[in-house]
């Protein structure tokens, strides 16, 4: 993939063809190397904006804190998953999608409401139920 640099080369070499048109008046011939130029100038402002470093707010390095003792969470502390529904793609986290059918017909991937812990439709009614191996925690649409 092209560098912001090299898109900017590439406008100025672009630009510099086309001013050599218009000075000869050949403004036909110009116009469409004028419109590529903008297009890879455009290319290399966007490539900036996504790519680029925030600015640094103070030369002066900020102190490293350390952790209270007992204030972090244990990783055993995490929230446990909804079990899995059975009805999408797979018991993992990452694979707890299913295909829908947009108004379009066209199809896409969405979150399995049933399971994926990040669907939005997911809301589990009690979060310490207790069950036993073969049951599933009841869940709710919203």
């Amino acid at each position: 993939m092209a560098s912001s640099y090299e898109h900017l080369v590439a406008a100025e070499e672009l630009l510099q063809t086309a001013h050599g048109l218009l000075q000869s008046g050949k403004r036909r011939r110009a116009a469409p190397l004028i419109r590529l130029a903008s297009g890879f100038l455009e290319a290399a402002t966007i490539r900036d904006r996504i790519t680029a470093e925030p600015p640094l707010l103070s030369r002066t390095p900020e102190p490293v804190l350390e952790p209270v003792p007992g204030s972090v969470p244990a990783p055993s502390a995490r929230p446990s998953l909804p079990p899995w529904c059975g009805q999408c793609d797979g018991p993992e986290v990452s694979l707890r999608w299913i295909s829908e059918e947009d108004t379009e017909g066209r199809c896409r991937a969405t979150k399995c409401p049933r399971c994926h812990p990040g669907s939005s439709a997911l809301t589990v009614t009690s979060a310490k139920a207790t069950t036993s191996p073969g049951q599933t925690t009841p869940l709710t649409r919203l």
